[in-house]
């Protein structure tokens, strides 16, 4: 069937057309801005009918294939180079060439070119892909390898729409690798420059007083990163081991000053739990595994338990103690518990909060408390805060809790000479 010949019909393309090929996600360019210009691709030249259609970028005089989408072999592939001046793409660009060529055969440039030969071009369609500063970034291009007297404007204007869906989605990836580049740049210098510290928060027997250990708790001496943020930047930038590593190495300098009677948690992100390198690094750190304990937060991910099982089994054989975190915060506490089989589970502070006067909340405890003997594991309280919600703790025979009501985040040397509380005193 012939196309529609109506000129003012031909230069508004119906964009419609693409919606069942593809969904563009600019928000998602970063991850593989190639791919969704493949995508494009396939839907423009299976459109048009054509065999091959491609995103070429301009470097050094040099014309180099950036995305292909093509039928059949077309003797070009991603990554190849050749002679810009002896290419369609210069002559359009130059203007020596119009953006429609029906049939390669009426022009003098095309049938000199051996690029015609060589990739069999009967027909091309081609124009300049410019970003936004006016740069010619280079250009997008369909072809076949017969004559095609119905190339009309409406195909141009498609080819044209697509060189500028390109042109946005190649910028956006390269400000996003430029805020990529300058985020990784600030995490390492904040790994690298001491500004990564520590604290440590007490985890007190609630019978006694006494501290059975400590969290640690990363703080960024540097600007105003918050330590979550931090860290979310780094699974982001794919730094989290390296960040991770750091606090570790810094757990290992706590820990020799501590009792060796306390243990030392760390909160790790889910994605290391299945790094193979990270776990092995962990295992030969010198660190003592039986006082180290990962705390896994509670609203994490996970998405294979016998991979993180398996990954953990040997270093738990050494000593090394699992708490689940935050438990009660989010949707995923008892997968984790259930499929990690933790050593603790650490309540949210929410399930803490003023349960001296919340009778529900009361009950809940009693029923995890019910829980943890049946599962073998431990409660921690998180958040404790004022001596009503500590007393209802500890009638409802919770051992182990921590909070400010004991003490806010404080440096190891803080706790040298103080082992234990007096849960009389506390106000």
């Amino acid at each position: 069937m012939e196309r529609a010949t109506n000129p003012a019909y031909e230069i508004s393309p119906d964009l419609d057309i693409f919606k069942s090929f593809f969904d563009i996600s600019l928000s998602h360019v970063d991850d593989d801005w190639t791919e969704i210009v493949q995508k494009l691709l396939n839907s423009l030249r299976e459109h048009l009918n054509m065999e091959v259609a491609f995103l070429s970028k301009f470097i050094n005089g040099k014309r180099r294939f950036q995305v292909i989408s093509q039928i059949n072999n077309s003797n070009i592939e991603v990554g190849a180079e050749d002679t810009l001046c002896e290419s369609y793409c210069y002559n359009i660009v130059q203007l020596s060439l119009p953006q429609i060529i029906k049939d390669t055969k009426d022009y003098k440039i095309t049938s000199d070119l051996e690029i015609t030969k060589k990739l069999n071009i009967g027909s091309y369609i081609g124009v300049p892909v410019v970003l936004s500063d006016g740069r010619v970034y280079g250009t997008l291009c369909v072809f076949k390898g017969v004559a095609d007297s119905q190339l009309n404007q409406k195909d141009l204007a498609y080819v044209r729409v697509i060189a500028d869906l390109s042109a946005t989605i190649i910028e956006i990836q390269k400000s996003s690798a430029s805020i990529d580049s300058d985020l990784k740049d600030n995490i390492r210098k904040v790994i690298s420059n001491g500004s990564l510290l520590v604290k440590l928060q007490p985890v007190v027997n609630l019978k006694n007083g006494e501290i059975i250990g400590y969290e640690v708790l990363s703080r960024i001496n540097q600007g105003k990163w918050a330590p979550q943020k931090f860290f979310e930047s780094a699974v982001y930038a794919g730094l989290s081991e390296e960040a991770t590593n750091k606090v570790l190495e810094l757990a290992q300098e706590t820990l020799s000053k501590l009792p060796s009677n306390t243990n030392l948690s760390v909160n790790i992100t889910p994605d290391l739990l299945t790094n193979n390198s990270f776990m092995s690094s962990l295992a030969s750190s010198g660190l003592s595994l039986e006082r180290l304990v990962l705390e896994i937060t509670e609203h994490s991910l996970i998405d294979d338990y016998n991979v993180v099982t398996k990954i953990l089994a040997p270093l738990r054989e050494k000593g090394l103690r699992i708490a689940v975190d935050d438990a009660g915060a989010g949707y995923s506490s008892l997968r984790h518990v259930i499929a990690l089989k933790p050593d603790f589970v650490k309540l949210d502070m929410t399930l803490t909060r003023d349960i001296h006067s919340d009778k529900t909340k009361q009950a809940l405890m009693k029923a995890l408390m019910s829980f943890a003997k049946e599962r073998k594991f431990e409660l921690v309280t998180e958040g404790i805060e004022t001596i009503k919600e500590l007393r209802v703790l500890q009638s409802i025979g919770v051992r182990a809790g921590q909070g400010y009501l004991f003490d806010k985040p404080q440096s190891v040397e803080y706790f040298k000479n103080k082992n234990q509380y007096n849960l009389l005193e506390l106000k």
